[in-house]
């Protein structure tokens, strides 16, 4: 299914540098193996633009804002919204996101997530993709 969304994008035109990013991360995730995906987003557009490649694990969603939770678990195919008091602190996040996914039998110990971030923040900011154990 990836591939054939992400050819169906190129064919349409040149990616932006978000879609290039999430297009990234999913292929990623597929790569190795991942159990889900964890997307960091103040805005929720990161987490749309993983979900438009369709990725087949679930993508779980870090942001500040009910609203954006609320859009994301609502509208994005496979994600599931979390609200978090800030994401500042990108590490603790993963780990207690990670935790929990780990709870819910999604995965277990040493399985690989991918995690879609920003080293900076605000709208746009997104601009990493880490592979956490």
């Amino acid at each position: 299914m990836y591939q054939s969304v992400r050819n169906s994008v190129v064919k349409r035109h040149r990616l932006s540098a978000a879609e290039s990013i999430a297009s990234s991360a999913v292929k990623t995730a597929i790569d190795v193996g991942a159990k889900a995906i964890v997307v960091l987003s103040e805005t929720g557009s990161s987490a749309r633009m993983v979900a438009k490649f369709r990725p087949h694990m679930p993508v779980a969603v870090l942001t500040p804002s009910e609203v954006v939770a609320r859009q994301c678990f609502g509208i994005c195919k496979g994600c599931y919204a979390f609200v978090v008091d800030d994401l500042e602190d990108t590490d603790a996040l993963v780990q207690e996101c990670t935790n929990e996914i780990r709870l819910a039998g999604v995965a277990k110990e040493g399985d690989p997530f991918v995690v879609v971030c920003g080293k900076t923040f605000g709208r746009g900011a997104t601009n990493q993709i880490k592979v956490e154990y």
